[in-house]
């Protein structure tokens, strides 16, 4: 046996390809002119598999595939009908695979990008730009222990109360799940404005909630608390 005849009985195996003779009747076998019966003897796979001389027809009909190999048989032509027709769905499979894996990537990169750009927005007191990154249902639990909605928060940028003067935020955690993403880390901030700590540096515990909505993503939901300071440990 040849090299090549070798790897095409392993891909004949692999995608469950068989050259057994079925008798008629078998698991509702055909006859070879298309009809219920028991004249003539077809090649199928064990039980309701694929009828190979069909597929060597539509094969030669549909694409004008010929297969000239010198010496090579009926069967051994229909073994590399097979394998191609494997090799070709196993390419589409990983294909699509690799796809879904840019798409999630994507988003990761969006979301990086937006995060980014929301912290501009507090640093340059940019109203319009919040509004555009946060959702209509937007809700913030925020350091002042208060559940907040979208137009209290921005009623807050507006009067002059909520200032943030430096603004340090480190992602440690973005999980894509479709159309949803979560995001976790911390913050240093320093207040200004009318926040009780105007002028002190805080150190905050934040989580965020992401979704794509109309094509475009925006914040939904907020938690961020103050991380009290760590009393000193003396060494024992």
């Amino acid at each position: 046996m040849t090299e090549a005849s070798r790897h095409l009985v392993f891909l004949r195996s692999r995608f469950f390809l068989s050259d057994r003779r079925v008798p008629p009747g078998e698991c509702g076998s055909t006859s070879s002119d298309g009809n219920p019966g028991t004249n003539g003897v077809i090649y199928k796979t064990r039980c309701g598999g694929w009828n190979k001389s069909k597929i060597r027809d539509f094969a030669s009909a549909k694409l004008d595939w010929s297969w000239t190999l010198p010496g090579s048989s009926t069967h051994s032509r229909m073994k590399i009908l097979a394998a191609s027709i494997a090799l070709a769905l196993l390419l589409l499979t990983s294909r699509g695979v690799s796809v879904a894996n840019t798409s999630s990537d994507g988003a990761e990169e969006e979301i990086r990008r937006l995060n980014t750009e929301e912290v501009d927005a507090f640093l340059k007191n940019d109203r319009a730009a919040m509004a555009r990154l946060w959702s209509d249902d937007f809700v913030v639990t925020n350091p002042l222990n208060k559940l907040v909605t979208k137009q209290q928060v921005l009623g807050m940028v507006d009067s002059g109360f909520l200032v943030i003067t430096s603004f340090d935020r480190q992602i440690e955690y973005l999980r894509v799940y479709g159309d949803f993403v979560v995001v976790a880390g911390r913050e240093v901030v320093v207040w200004g404005g009318r926040m009780p700590n105007a002028g002190k540096s805080e150190n905050l515990r934040f989580t965020a909630l992401w979704m794509k909505q109309g094509g475009r993503w925006q914040q939904i939901a907020r938690h961020a608390n103050i991380v009290p300071p760590q009393a000193a440990v003396s060494p024992p």
